[in-house]
């Protein structure tokens, strides 16, 4: 499934970028794991409601976020790539 196929409104939005990136500015509704935490939230990811997208500046945080939870287990998750992509989409 592609990021163009999921209803974003429904999805849960994760930022991975770092408290003081998300604090400047972050998408409504999206929560912050920054990626040095993704692994000690395994538990959290696994309660969320699914689709979960992953988002960073570039898309290469997600990226590295969403195969570290593949390889725990959670399924479900996709790589939102760029917040400025992800706000015209929402837009």
């Amino acid at each position: 499934m592609e990021i163009a196929d999921i209803n974003l409104n429904e999805a849960t939005l994760v930022d991975v970028r770092t408290e003081a990136e998300y604090a400047s500015d972050h998408l409504n509704r999206a929560i912050n794991i920054p990626l040095a935490d993704i692994i000690y939230q395994i538990d959290e990811f696994e309660r969320m409601k699914k689709p979960i997208i992953l988002y960073c500046h570039s898309g290469v945080r997600s990226g590295e976020a969403v195969e570290i939870l593949k390889l725990q287990g959670i399924e479900g998750v996709y790589n939102g790539g760029a917040i400025d992509n992800l706000k015209k989409i929402l837009s």
